[in-house]
C-alpha cells in the first residue's frame, strides 16, 4: 500500500530479531533499545546515502516488537516526520503483569524479574523517554490484544498528551495482536487507511481525511 502510495519503505533485520542464528536474535537481552535502535538508524542512513530516502521526509512505524520501537525511536530522535505504533511494548514494568505471556517473556527479555533489576526495566522502556517526544505519534490499538494490552497504548498517548505533541488514538473494536494482518477485512482497511493519511498528513503535508 505504501510504496503503491509513492513511499520507499525499509525493512531492516536488526539484531534482536531473528534469521541469523540464536546469538544475533538474543543479543539485545537486557539491552533493548541500544542495538537494535543502532541498526534501524544505520539502515536509515545507508537508504538516505543511497539517494532513496530524503531525511527530510522520513516516517516510522511497526506492530508489536516494532511498535515498540517505533516508540522508542520518537524519545530518542526527532528525524522522524511522523509515527505509527501499533499494538506496541511501552512498558515493560507494566507489561510483566498485563501481557498474556509476562510472566515468563518479559523476564527472558529483560534479564530477571522486576523487583530485581527496575533500573534496566525503566532504561529499556520507551514510556520513559515519551515526554520528550515531539514527532506527530498515531497509535493503533486492538481493543483486544492480550499480548501487548490496551494499556500499554494508553500510558504512552497520555505522556505525549501532557507533554504536548500531537498524538491520537485508533482503537480497532474486537481486534487482537495481529488483526491488522489476519483481522477481519475491515479491520485491516481501518489500520491500512489510517496509517497511510497519518503519513500523507505529517511527511508529505498532504491533508487528506481523518479516520
Amino acid at each position: 500500500m505504501l510504496t503503491g502510495a509513492g513511499y520507499a519503505v525499509l525493512f531492516v533485520n536488526q539484531r534482536g530479531s531473528t534469521g541469523y542464528g540464536d546469538e544475533f536474535s538474543t543479543r539485545i537481552i537486557g539491552d533493548w533499545g541500544n542495538l537494535d535502535y543502532k541498526d534501524l538508524m544505520a539502515g536509515v542512513d545507508f537508504v538516505i546515502q543511497k539517494g532513496i530516502a530524503d531525511p527530510d521526509r522520513l516516517g516510522c512505524c511497526g506492530l508489536s516488537g516494532g511498535g515498540n520501537l517505533t516508540c522508542w525511536i520518537v524519545g530518542q530522535t526527532d528525524r522522524f516526520k511522523a509515527a505509527v505504533p501499533e499494538n506496541p511494548v511501552t512498558n515493560w514494568v507494566s507489561m510483566y503483569g498485563v501481557a498474556d505471556i509476562g510472566p515468563w517473556f518479559v523476564p527472558a527479555e529483560m534479564g530477571e524479574l522486576p523487583h530485581e533489576i527496575p533500573e534496566v526495566y525503566r532504561r529499556c522502556s520507551p514510556i520513559t523517554y515519551a515526554h520528550r517526544c515531539t514527532t506527530p505519534t498515531l497509535l493503533i490499538q486492538g481493543e483486544h490484544d492480550y499480548r501487548c494490552p490496551t494499556e500499554q497504548s494508553e500510558q504512552f498517548y497520555a505522556v505525549l498528551k501532557a507533554s504536548g505533541c500531537v498524538v491520537e488514538m485508533v482503537r480497532l473494536p474486537a481486534s487482537f495482536h495481529a488483526a491488522s494482518i489476519r483481522g477481519a477485512p475491515v479491520v485491516r482497511r481501518i489500520q491500512n487507511e489510517a496509517l497511510l493519511d497519518w503519513m500523507n498528513r505529517y511527511v508529505l503535508g498532504i491533508e487528506t481525511h481523518k479516520i
